[in-house]
């Protein structure tokens, strides 16, 4: 669904459509909406409409197992998820799309951190992407941020953790901070980061003391 502005859901107006399951992930300033549906696997709508499953279909990267959109920016680049060629599940990538076009499996594939999966949550102004990725020998996921328009550079886009195995990022603002959640260490515990200045935060510190 999608609602009109500070407004309840409308049944009679605000059903996307798109068949019997129906995912909406994302939505831009223009009323754009992303997700996954039975009739659209990976769909971006267009503006305040309905699914189209003629025309909002993004394809995937040559998979269909794993297929789904999750961020849209103001430009209408949307990012997720798919397999890849052979459609097995030994391998899955990130994808970032060009303004208000579908995938397109030559430009479009984000890669990796170095292992075979990677999954783009969230995506800004400028087209720099986050989300989560293995590294090499798939044994640990890390929060990974793209420089704009840019596919994943294990060099520079690793962010870490807070000093566990695994951390995911989720969303990023216009400067390029980055929220998301990592394990500590030891694993046996997960806390919310903000990533800014090369720098991430644990969240859990910057509640006051006793609250």
């Amino acid at each position: 669904f999608r609602t009109a502005p500070n407004s309840p859901i409308n049944p009679a107006t605000d059903d996307l459509g798109g068949g019997a399951f129906v995912l909406a992930n994302g939505i831009n300033d223009s009323g754009q909406v992303v997700g996954t549906s039975a009739l659209a696997p990976v769909f971006r709508t267009a503006p305040n409409s309905s699914i189209n499953p003629a025309t909002d279909d993004l394809g995937t990267l040559g998979g269909t197992y794993i297929r789904e959109a999750f961020g849209i920016n103001a430009s209408g680049q949307v990012v997720g998820v798919t397999t890849l060629s052979g459609d097995t599940f030994s391998a899955y990538h990130a994808f970032r799309t060009a303004p208000n076009s579908p995938i397109n499996a030559a430009t479009d594939d984000l890669g990796t951190l170095g292992g075979n999966y990677s999954a783009a949550f969230g995506i800004n102004a400028s087209g720099q992407v986050v989300g989560d990725s293995t590294l090499v020998g798939d044994a640990s996921d890390h929060a990974f941020r793209t420089a704009p328009n840019s596919s994943i550079s294990p060099a520079t886009d690793d962010l870490g953790t807070l000093g566990g195995t695994n951390s995911y990022a989720s969303a990023i603002n216009t400067s390029g901070q980055v929220v998301g959640f990592s394990y500590l260490s030891g694993d046996a515990a997960y806390h919310a980061f903000l990533y800014t200045d090369g720098v991430m935060y644990d969240l859990n510190n910057l509640i006051p003391a006793g609250s």
